[in-house]
């Protein structure tokens, strides 16, 4: 009794025998029909998938091997489906991290943010609103003030309370409060005493 060995497969290459579609010996000899013609079988499957995933094409074996002999750069069209493929799982990345940062400032929603200038940035279900320093508003959606949003998620910009100070300041990518009248004076108060001790020393 013959005993065959098992066939070792390219992993694109698989779904074409766990399909049925080729036997495992099917794809060998059509792997190696594909570097004699200057070809790569992974590349040919990925451009011709759909149509073998057809009801249309009844002999996948036949359909590739006259694929074969066709006067097309697979390996072109298999990399240009690679890069759109790529671009549309960033876009994908991009949407569910936007979704997960919406879902994150609603949850903040009736809470407000001093932001630069003076301004009031308040969120709420679909936006925020925005009162800036002469008492003016307006109001934007999330996605037409995303700089705010992140900085209002990462805690870069201070929660806002009434009676709280409006002016802030923005320093290191930072939001903070500006210093305290106190704190001016004595840094006034220092420097007076500086340009006094320099004086007497002449």
């Amino acid at each position: 009794m013959k005993i065959e060995k098992p066939v070792s497969l390219p992993l694109d290459l698989r779904w074409l025998v766990e399909g049925r579609l080729l036997t495992p010996f099917g794809v060998c000899a059509l792997m190696k029909r594909a570097r004699e013609r200057g070809h790569l079988l992974s590349d040919v499957v990925k451009h011709a998938r759909k149509q073998l995933q057809s009801p249309k094409v009844s002999n996948a074996f036949a359909y590739l091997l006259a694929l074969l002999h066709r006067p097309v750069d697979y390996s072109f069209l298999a990399a240009r489906m690679n890069a759109d493929e790529e671009a549309a799982a960033r876009k994908q990345d991009e949407r569910e991290k936007e979704k997960h940062q919406m879902e994150r400032v609603r949850a903040l929603a009736g809470q407000s943010f001093a932001g630069a200038n003076g301004d009031i940035w308040t969120i709420e279900e679909h936006g925020v609103l925005r009162i800036d320093a002469a008492g003016q508003r307006s109001s934007s959606l999330f996605n037409q003030v995303r700089a705010v949003v992140s900085a209002i998620l990462e805690q870069r910009m201070p929660t806002f309370r009434p009676g709280a100070d409006r002016n802030v300041s923005l320093r290191d990518g930072v939001l903070t409060q500006p210093p305290s009248t106190h704190t001016l004076a004595r840094e006034v108060l220092g420097s007076l005493r500086q340009g006094l001790k320099r004086v007497r020393g002449r």
